[in-house]
């Protein structure tokens, strides 16, 4: 699936946010000219951590550490290493001329990274070529049975979200332009033809009702701990479907009888009256209590986390990908999904 500016409602509470990773004004300290001699390697390395950094510093974390984010990035959300897979199979070209104005909307709270960031790395297949996804396609092309195809412009009809190109949107039969990351107040979400059109709001505020708002407070009602600001997490819901509260967050390893754990990469394990929050395990690591990352499952036999499936992964041939599974233009596609 190509990566739209919006992103799905299932994934965007996990969605990370860009920001400073250089001084404190928010710059990154570097210039336009230094870029033009960045490498693909190197560039992937610094927008990782600008992403991650931004975890951190920018509104509500979501995962526990710096650290965790990273691996993360790299295991599990795989955007970034995919793309460098494509760049290496000859499927994308990376515009290293085009990498200062990503890291420089990646140094910045609020910075809008979804526009700046597209035109970094881009697809070299030509339509009616073979590919594996869209991002292989030319930047105002897509993905379609296998091959790739013009999509719409601003303006342009459409059916769905995948008939418009990355700045715009279905709406009305339409593509409609892409608004400005929304802000405390505004549209995030937009309902259209074919699903919704997702915007991850301005830091410090979420997606509620299709409008941005600020996280809760201590006492407040919540749906998960996504919703409380930093340093709170949400009470279990009830049986009969009330709403939780939000209140001080455990910290690692602290009770969790009562309150969820504040990060996606915790959970909450153990025997009732004695379950605290630990670190899920990632890809090869012991499992515990039977749990890994969500991306990753526990081997029965082996009791180490395992992939749920390859698909999507960054690869280099066959042999990276898991059975039923062959490495196309850089990424792991089911073997029955094209010829």
């Amino acid at each position: 699936m190509r990566a739209h500016n919006f992103v799905t409602l299932a994934v965007a509470a996990t969605t990370i946010a860009c920001t400073s990773v250089g001084n404190s004004n928010g710059n990154s300290g570097g210039s336009s000219s230094s870029s033009s001699s960045i490498t693909l390697d190197e560039f992937l390395a610094k927008v990782e951590q600008a992403e991650c950094h931004a975890d951190q510093t920018c509104g509500r974390a979501y995962i526990s550490s710096e650290a965790a984010c990273l691996r993360w990035e790299s295991e599990a959300n795989r955007t970034w290493p995919v793309r460098s897979a494509e760049v290496k199979a000859g499927a994308a070209k990376f515009d290293a001329s085009k990498a200062q104005a990503c890291l420089d909307a990646s140094s910045k709270c609020d910075g809008d990274r979804d526009a700046a960031c597209q035109a970094v790395i881009v697809g070299t297949v030509a339509d009616g070529g073979a590919c594996s996804s869209s991002n292989v396609c030319l930047a105002d092309s897509g993905c379609d049975g296998c091959k790739c195809a013009p999509r719409s412009g601003v303006g342009g009809s459409c059916a769905s979200q995948g008939d418009c190109q990355l700045n715009a949107y279905c709406a009305g039969g339409k593509c409609v332009a892409n608004p400005p990351r929304p802000k405390l107040g505004e549209i995030c979400q937009f309902d259209t033809k074919g699903g919704s059109a997702y915007f991850r709001c301005a830091d410090g505020t979420r997606c509620v009702s299709s409008k941005c708002a600020p996280f809760v407070a201590a006492g407040g009602v919540c749906g998960n701990s996504f919703d409380c600001a930093a340093g709170l997490s949400c009470t279990p819901k009830l049986q009969n479907g009330d709403p939780g509260t939000c209140k001080p967050a455990p910290a690692l390893g602290g009770s969790c009888e009562d309150v969820d754990c504040p990060y996606s990469d915790w959970k909450c394990v153990g025997e009732p009256g004695k379950r605290t929050c630990v670190p899920l395990s990632f890809y090869g690591e012991a499992c515990v209590d039977g749990q890994c990352h969500y991306v990753d499952e526990c081997d029965a036999t082996s009791k180490k986390c395992v992939a749920t499936s390859t698909a999507s992964w960054a690869c280099a041939g066959d042999s990276d990908c898991s059975q039923n599974f062959k490495c196309r233009q850089g990424m792991c596609t089911l073997s029955t999904s094209c010829p």
